[in-house]
Formats: structure tokens, sequence, C-alpha cells
């Protein structure tokens, strides 16, 4: 059944990045970088944020320990843009016991986090997400 539904759901994904896009980003400036289409990774779509930007993540299990330093941006699922828990509940950052999921240090702006599973970080402090001081 996945099989039937895949073209349908690949154009309800581009659909729906369009419409975010036009009707729901508030700067035209900001860019909307998806993982796993423009990005192998989430960090390496962080990694090419500016300020503003969106990094929306399809779904599936990532194996990352992200780390956002010095940027607002907002880093979300489809469940953003389609309200669907089956979507958010499918977008995973697995820290694979080796650290914190997502780690958010001397953020300038304002980060926002959504749609989003974090499971299997390890850590004294933190181990689904770390928010470092002088982040917001």
């Amino acid at each position: 059944m996945k099989s039937e539904l895949f073209p349908y759901n690949l154009i309800l994904n581009k659909l729906s990045v369009i419409l975010f896009t036009i009707l729901i980003l508030p700067s035209a400036k900001a860019d909307v970088l998806i993982v796993p289409d423009d990005y192998p990774s989430i960090q390496a779509a962080v990694d090419a944020c500016e300020e503003g930007d969106t990094v929306m993540i399809n779904p599936g299990r990532y194996y990352e320990n992200v780390i956002l330093t010095g940027k607002g941006i907002t880093l979300t699922s489809f469940y953003e843009v389609t309200g669907d828990y089956y979507i958010r509940d499918r977008t995973i950052i697995d820290g694979s016991s080796s650290g914190s999921c997502l780690t958010i240090l001397q953020v300038s702006g304002e980060a926002q986090v959504k749609g989003l599973v974090l499971t299997n970080g390890y850590t004294d402090y933190g181990a689904g997400m770390m928010i470092g001081e002088g982040s917001n």
C-alpha cells in the first residue's frame, strides 16, 4: 500500500512546501531547505541555513546529533503544514546514545523546533535537547 501512495505523498509534500513558503514564512528572503531532498542530513541543512530559514524534514529516522549554533531558524517536519500526527510521529532524530539529539547554542534570533520526535539521546544533561546559555 505504501508504494501505491508514494507518488501522491511526494506531490503532496512538494505542494505543502510551496504553500508553506508562500503563506506562512514571514520573510521573502527566508529559504526552506528540505531533508533529504535538498540536503542529505539535518546537520548539513542546518549548516547551510541563514537567519530566518526553515529546515523541513521528511519522515524518517535520522541518526544524528544536530548542533544549532548562532542562527535563529525553524527546524520542523511536514507536520507543520499538514497537521498530520502520522508524519510528526515518524520524523525522528535518533541520538544513537552518543550525546544530545539536538543542541542549541548562542542563537541570536529565535530558534523554533516543531513536529519532531527526539529519541535515544544520552548525556548527563539534555539528552533529548540541550539549550545552552544565550539561546532563545
